[in-house]
C-alpha cells in the first residue's frame, strides 16, 4: 500500500524537509517516489532509513551530477528520485550515521547553490514585475495583479535568501574560527 502525500517546501526549507522525511521513516513511511510537491511513501520497518537531500549544481543527467550520486550511493545510501536539481538520498540506519556534507566547506558550497537559486528567482520576479507595473503606469491601462504578485513573491524569496545566507555567514565565520 502506497501513501501519497502532497507538500510545500521552498528552497531555503531543505532541513525542515529532510525532518519531515526522517519523521515520516520513523512512523513507518519510506519515501520512495517525489515529484513536485508530491511525495510517495511505502511501508517500512519504524526508522528503519534516514534521509538527505542535495541540491546539484546541474541537471541531473549531467555528468557530474551522475558522477555525485554515483559516490553518494557507492558509501551505503541510496538515490530515491530527484525533483529538477533536488536529489533525495536514503540509508538504512543500521549503517550509522548518513550526512552528505561532511565539513563546513562542503556545506558552505552547498548553501551558496541555493542561494544562488533563490537570489536568481527573486530577482527575475522582481524585474518581470516592475516591468509588468511600469506597463500598466505607462500605457494606462488598468491594474496589473501579475505586477504585483510577481513584486511579492521576489519579496518572499528574498526572505528565504535572507534566511539561508545568514546560515551560510554563520558556517563562514565558524571556519575562519577553526581555521
Amino acid at each position: 500500500m502506497k501513501k501519497v502525500v502532497r507538500k510545500v517546501f521552498w528552497a531555503w526549507q531543505a532541513e525542515e524537509e529532510e525532518q519531515w522525511l526522517n519523521e515520516m521513516a520513523k512512523e513507518g513511511w519510506v519515501l520512495c517516489e517525489v515529484g513536485w510537491c508530491k511525495y510517495t511513501f511505502e511501508p517500512c520497518e519504524k526508522g528503519e532509513y534516514q534521509f538527505r537531500l542535495e541540491y546539484l549544481a546541474n541537471n541531473i543527467g549531467h555528468s557530474e551530477s551522475v558522477k555525485y550520486i554515483n559516490f553518494i550511493e557507492e558509501t551505503g545510501a541510496e538515490y530515491v528520485g530527484n525533483w529538477m536539481h533536488w536529489v533525495y538520498f536514503r540509508q538504512n540506519t543500521a549503517k550509522g550515521d548518513f550526512e552528505l556534507h561532511s565539513s563546513r566547506a562542503s556545506k558552505i558550497k552547498y548553501m551558496e547553490r541555493v542561494t544562488g537559486l533563490i537570489s536568481g528567482l527573486a530577482i527575475a520576479n522582481l524585474v518581470i514585475g516592475a516591468s509588468n507595473i511600469l506597463i500598466t503606469l505607462v500605457t494606462g491601462t488598468s491594474f496589473n495583479i501579475i505586477g504585483i504578485a510577481n513584486i511579492i513573491l521576489a519579496w518572499f524569496l528574498y526572505r528565504g535568501y535572507k534566511k539561508i545566507n545568514a546560515k551560510c555567514r554563520k558556517l563562514v565565520e565558524e571556519q575562519q574560527l577553526f581555521e
